[in-house]
């Protein structure tokens, strides 16, 4: 399998890939084993389970996570932990189709934890994290404003 920053090799295994313009590629095992490199097959690396490759230009960074979390929309829900309000929006805005436009770009970095149903109404979702946050929501037809609460 290849992405524009890596190339994976499943070696009997189960795992999770997101690979979205604007975001570092990130590659989550769940069980078995994963081999993974840059697209010139340099900086070889081997996952374990519930480790995390994420990739950044050309530097490749595992960390051990919840593995559980990155497969959640197999469960039907958002699992975030500890997870940016930009990247968040960014999975929202895909799902829900909407573009998104932060007031403030230091809201971007806002961290959240939680597991919201994906089947639930937008209206729904964004009144859940501007309970649990510093922020508010504003929705004009397809776009969401994000501004300070």
């Amino acid at each position: 399998m290849h992405t524009p920053g890596q190339t994976i090799k499943v070696l009997g295994t189960s795992f999770n890939v997101t690979a979205y313009n604007g975001e570092p590629d990130r590659t989550t095992l769940v069980e078995g084993k994963v081999e993974l490199s840059l697209p010139d097959g340099s900086n070889k690396q081997f996952l374990k389970p519930n480790q995390q490759a994420t990739i950044r230009g050309r530097t490749i960074t595992i960390a051990d996570v919840e593995s559980s979390g990155y497969i959640s929309w197999k469960e039907g829900t958002f699992n975030f932990s500890d997870e940016s309000l930009e990247i968040i929006l960014n999975q929202v805005a895909r799902w829900y189709a909407i573009d998104v436009e932060f007031e403030d770009a230091n809201l971007k970095k806002l961290k959240f934890e939680g597991i919201i149903p994906r089947y639930e109404n937008l209206d729904t979702l964004l009144k859940t994290l501007e309970k649990t946050g510093d922020v508010r929501f504003q929705r004009k037809g397809k776009l969401l404003l994000v501004r300070k609460k």
